[in-house]
């Protein structure tokens, strides 16, 4: 699994991002799918508690956005976002949540 960046976000932050696959799409590929991302905690054993909003996401685009809020202080989340494009690819990549409370 590609990790395509690692944020850092207080657990009482919501926050805006966006994915652009257009770097790895084919010419005339466009996004066809996304599913619910995966959310795992990668340094606790408590209850997930980020949520992961899929806002941005329209059929036909190159990009998906997305809202997080919430979180445990101290926590570290790995969230795997997938996708199907229109020449039937299957892409998943991960983003990283580091979790501190300042």
């Amino acid at each position: 699994m590609t990790v395509l960046n690692t944020y850092h976000k207080q657990p009482n932050e919501t926050k805006r991002y966006r994915i652009d696959y257009s770097l790895w799409l084919g010419a005339d590929e466009l996004l066809e799918t996304s599913s619910i991302p995966v959310i795992t905690a990668l340094n606790s054993t408590d209850a997930i508690s980020l949520v992961i909003t899929v806002d941005g996401f329209t059929k036909g685009d190159t990009a998906i956005e997305y809202v997080a809020s919430a979180g445990t202080d101290n926590v570290h989340y790995n969230v795997e976002f997938t996708v199907t494009t229109s020449k039937s690819q299957t892409v998943s990549y991960s983003t990283i949540f580091r979790l501190r409370d300042l």
